[in-house]
C-alpha cells in the first residue's frame, strides 16, 4: 500500500501429492482464473515452478469447474499470530482480537462487513497463537512456507484447522517481502497474509480478496479509489462502492437501476438499506464502445462511511466495472452544477442537486450539453433552540436560518420571514 504496487501470483496445488506449484505465464495470464477452480495444466515444471504458454487459443489451463464463492453467512475465520525466530508480531493478541471480532466501540473488521453487507455477512471466529516457527527475518519471503509452519504448530497444539473457511495469518512487519497484505481471490478454505498488523483496513481489504473483491483503482493507481477498503489502506474502514456492492449481491436487486434513456434521476444514499430508500441506490449506464458500466452512486457519512473524506460525502461517484469480478475504477467525483462527460459513447452525467435523501443527477445519452433544468425545492429552516419557557417580561433569543434548496440552475431566491402567535 505504502508504494501503490501490486503483483498476482498463481499457485497450483496438486491433487494427488498436495504439493504446490507456482504458475510463471508467457504473456497475460487468463482474466477468469479464481481460487479453487479445479484446472488441467499443461507446461514446463522446473523445480517449484509450471512455464505455461499465454492465454488465447492455444490456452495451457483447462477449466474443470468453478466454485461458488461464499458471500453470505458467517465466515468462520481463524487469526493465527506468528512470530519469527528473530522477530515478532508487535500488536497484541488482545488487540489483533479487538481489531477483527471484538472491538468494544463497535469498529472491527466483523463490524464493517455486518454493516456494509446488511447482516448478511459475519467474519467471526479465534484468535490464535502466538506461536514460534523457524524462520528468519531476512529469510526470503516464502508464505506457504510460512502458513504450513504455522498451521501444524496450531495442529500440534490440539486446533482443529478443518472447521474454518478462512485462514488469517499474522506475521512480523520485519520481514523481507515488501508489502503489508496478501489474500487469495476467493476459495475455502481461503488465505490472507497481514504484515502490518496495526493497520484494520488491511485486515477488511485482505478478506475483502477472500470474498472474491478485487481491488478499487482509479486510473492512475492500482490503490487509488479512497472511497473502498478494497483502495487504499491508509484512508481507515469505510464501506465498499457501488460496484462491489452489485458484485456481491448484498443488496436487493431493485437497488441498482439501468438508464437507458437520457433524464433527470435520483439516487439514494448508499449505505440506507433498500427498504429505507427513496430512490435506487445506484445507477447503471453501459458503455457501447467497451461493454463496460458506469456504476453511479451517492455516499452519505453514515456508520463507517463518516471516515469518508467531506469531499466525497455530497458528490455523485462515477465508478467503471466490467461486471465480472475485475477492479473497480473511480473516475471521479461530481460536484453540485458539475458535469461528468465521455465523449466517445457521447454521454454525459451532470449533478443538479442534492439532500440528505438523495442526490439527483440528469443523464444524457444523445451527445447534448444543455444546461441542468432548475428544481426548485422548499426552503429548509433551522430554529435553535426548538422551545423555550420563561416568566413574562423576559426577553428569550431564537437563532433562526433559512437555506435556499433549489438546483444550483435556478436563479436567486428572496425569503419572507415572518411569525405566527
Amino acid at each position: 500500500f505504502n508504494n501503490e504496487r501490486s503483483e498476482r501470483q498463481y499457485f497450483v496445488e496438486d491433487k494427488r501429492s498436495n504439493r504446490k506449484f507456482e504458475l510463471e505465464f508467457k504473456g497475460t495470464p487468463p482474466g477468469h482464473l479464481r481460487s479453487g477452480m479445479e484446472v488441467r495444466i499443461r507446461g514446463k515444471a522446473k523445480g517449484r515452478k509450471i512455464f505455461l504458454a499465454a492465454d488465447g487459443a492455444d490456452s495451457s489451463i483447462d477449466v474443470n469447474s468453478s466454485p461458488t464463492p461464499a458471500v453470505s453467512g458467517d465466515q468462520a475465520t481463524v487469526v493465527m499470530v506468528a512470530d519469527f525466530n528473530d522477530a515478532t508480531v508487535t500488536c497484541s493478541d488482545g488487540e489483533i482480537r479487538d481489531k477483527v471480532f471484538t472491538d468494544p466501540l463497535g469498529q472491527s473488521i466483523d463490524d464493517l462487513y455486518r454493516e456494509t453487507s446488511l447482516n448478511q455477512v459475519s467474519i467471526v471466529g479465534d484468535v490464535l497463537g502466538r506461536y514460534n516457527i523457524d524462520v528468519a527475518s531476512t529469510d526470503a519471503c516464502d508464505v506457504n512456507a510460512w502458513a504450513d509452519a504455522t498451521d501444524a504448530a496450531a495442529q500440534a497444539s490440539g486446533v482443529d484447522l478443518s472447521v474454518y473457511s478462512r485462514k488469517v495469518y499474522v506475521l512480523p512487519e520485519n520481514n523481507s517481502c515488501g508489502w503489508s497484505g496478501l489474500g487469495s481471490l476467493g476459495g475455502n478454505p481461503s488465505y490472507a497474509w497481514i504484515l502490518r498488523c496495526d493497520l484494520d483496513a488491511v485486515y477488511a481489504h485482505e478478506i475483502g480478496h477472500n470474498l472474491g473483491m478485487n481491488h478499487a483503482s482509479t486510473a492512475r493507481s492500482e490503490y487509488g479509489d479512497s472511497t473502498d477498503f478494497m483502495g487504499t489502506a491508509m484512508s481507515g474502514l469505510r464501506q465498499i462502492n457501488s460496484a462491489h456492492q452489485e458484485q456481491m449481491g448484498w443488496r436487493a436487486p431493485s437497488a441498482f437501476a439501468e438508464v437507458t434513456a437520457s433524464g433527470t434521476y435520483d439516487i439514494a444514499p448508499l449505505e440506507l438499506e433498500s427498504t429505507l430508500a427513496l430512490a435506487p441506490q445506484a445507477l447503471k449506464i453501459l458503455q457501447p464502445d467497451t461493454g463496460d458500466y458506469y456504476s453511479l452512486s451517492f455516499r452519505q457519512p453514515i456508520g463507517f462511511d463518516a471516515n469518508l473524506s467531506s469531499a466525497l460525502t455530497e458528490t455523485l461517484h462515477v465508478h467503471a466495472y466490467n461486471g465480472n469480478g475485475g477492479r473497480t475504477t473511480f473516475l471521479k467525483a461530481v460536484l453540485q452544477g458539475e458535469s461528468f462527460v465521455d465523449t466517445d459513447n457521447s454521454i454525459t452525467l451532470t449533478h443538479i442537486s442534492h439532500n440528505s435523501d438523495y442526490l439527483t443527477v440528469q443523464v444524457q445519452l444523445d451527445g447534448s450539453t444543455s444546461s441542468p433544468t432548475c428544481t426548485a425545492s422548499a426552503p429548509s429552516i433551522a430554529l435553535s433552540p426548538a422551545a423555550q419557557s420563561g416568566n413574562p417580561g423576559i426577553t428569550l433569543e431564537y437563532s433562526v436560518s433559512v437555506t435556499n434548496q433549489d438546483s444550483s440552475a435556478c436563479m436567486p431566491t428572496s425569503f419572507s420571514l415572518g411569525h405566527v402567535v
